[in-house]
């Protein structure tokens, strides 16, 4: 015999072994229920037991205990009719037929009650979930949530809270996606809500800084930086952020930013502005430094450079011109003048004006000097006096003024016919005034 037929019978004969002992359960089974319930009246009895069990249908509840009682009296019937129905058809079992229906109707009745108290119980949980889920339909989209919506996320939550077990169940099976909406709404503004308070710290931080700054009539430019670091933290907050810096400390920190920048701008245009300066002869041993107003100056100083190339500041003043005395001894006289003022209490100078050069000396020179007195007139018609000399014209021109040392301010007015070279003759007053002269060597500073 070949290998495939032997397979083929061995397969068929599992089969038939299998076949048989199903039919041995089967058959055993049936005599073990018909030996248990050959009193068909007993088996029955039973059955009417679990069915009278079933309270009335007035006083059904949708409980697991009336579900149970049901379940079980409905397994008993339809084991007892599995097992007993053909022996009902009988006639000596015809009154036990009949009450077997009669209390079938009862459990029937008790089924159909059993239902509709769960229609009733569906349709109240559908109402309450209905309830549920119109409060989450207020809720706006995800993307469009915001704090302000919190108030309609917390009403969803409370009714979905308020609800039964039962009711939760039910709209968390048939509204899973509203559901899912009110938990997304939640996480959402739990996010927004940790971002606010993250903000208010922040905002917290940038209020500091502006508290530091002084009341706005008391703004100096020296709180430049002060004013700067707040303005930078301010703008560096998420516009969402800043409504959280008090509004009163937003105005005084703008307020404040403008404030310093007038005086930024004031302070450069100071240090632009550069005045023009003028030299004159004054008296002619002065000389006199003018100059042009600058706008805001509240001062003006003078500087001067003369044979050692370095500026020496001569003179602070509020006016616009100065007289610097005695400058006939010196052959360069270079002056230039800058502003000074106040701007937000920084002290700010302007830019130097162009160095004007001023000389009132020609030269200078050792001279005899002799002295005289009396009436009369110079060479040159003017009457004789204190401060007109004579001199030689070939050296010192009639008109020429000129400063003697211990004389004093003095003009080439006459001339002598013992006066020859670098001879001079001053004039005093009185006799004795020219004896106390006598015959001196004085240095003569000739003027321009």
């Amino acid at each position: 015999m070949s290998i495939g037929k032997m397979k083929i019978l061995r397969t068929g004969l599992i089969a038939l072994l299998a076949v048989a002992l199903i039919f041995t359960m089967t058959f055993t089974s049936r005599v073990t229920a018909l030996d248990e319930g050959l009193d068909v009246n007993e088996a029955a009895q039973q059955v009417l037991d679990k069915i009278d069990d079933i309270p009335e249908i007035d006083d059904l509840e949708l409980t697991s205990e009336h579900k149970a009682l049901i379940k079980d009296a409905r397994t008993a019937y339809d084991e007892f009719m599995s097992s007993y129905g053909e022996a009902l058809q009988s006639e000596e079992n015809g009154e036990l037929s009949g009450t077997l229906k009669t209390a079938y109707g009862k459990l029937i009745a008790a089924e159909t009650q059993m239902g509709k108290l769960e229609a009733a119980r569906q349709e109240a949980l559908k109402k309450k979930a209905k309830a549920v889920v119109a409060k989450i339909n207020k809720i706006p989209a995800i993307s469009k949530l915001k704090l302000t919506h919190n108030k309609y996320v917390k009403a969803a939550r409370n009714a979905y809270t308020n609800l039964s077990k039962a009711e939760k169940k039910y709209l968390t099976d048939n509204y899973a996606d509203k559901y899912s909406r009110l938990q997304r709404a939640e996480a959402k503004i739990k996010k927004l809500t940790r971002a606010m308070r993250l903000a208010k710290q922040e905002a917290a931080k940038v209020t500091k800084k502006i508290r530091k700054i002084p009341k706005y009539s008391k703004i100096k430019y020296k709180h430049k930086k002060r004013v700067k670091r707040a303005y930078k933290a301010y703008k560096k907050l998420k516009k969402s952020s800043r409504k959280y810096v008090p509004k009163k400390q937003r105005t005084k920190l703008f307020k404040a930013v403008k404030k310093i920048k007038r005086y930024e701008k004031k302070i450069k245009a100071f240090k632009k502005a550069k005045t023009s300066v003028k030299l004159y002869t004054s008296e002619r041993l002065n000389i006199k430094v003018a100059w042009k107003k600058i706008k805001r100056a509240k001062k003006y100083i003078v500087y001067r450079k003369t044979t050692d190339d370095k500026y020496h500041k001569v003179k602070v003043t509020k006016e616009r011109s100065f007289i610097d005395k005695n400058r006939y001894k010196t052959t360069r006289n270079v002056y230039k003048v800058k502003a000074v003022t106040e701007i937000g209490g920084k002290k700010v100078y302007s830019k130097y004006s162009k160095a004007k050069n001023k000389s009132l000396l020609a030269k200078s020179t050792i001279v005899k000097a002799t002295a005289y007195s009396g009436g009369g007139h110079c060479a040159n018609g003017m009457p004789v006096g204190v401060g007109r000399i004579a001199t030689d014209p070939r050296y010192i021109p009639l008109g020429t003024w000129l400063y003697v040392e211990g004389y004093g301010l003095s003009q080439a007015c006459d001339t002598g016919g013992a006066i020859k070279g670098w001879f001079i003759d001053v004039y005093f007053t009185s006799n004795s005034t020219c004896n106390r002269w006598g015959v001196k060597h004085p240095r003569v500073w000739i003027l321009k």
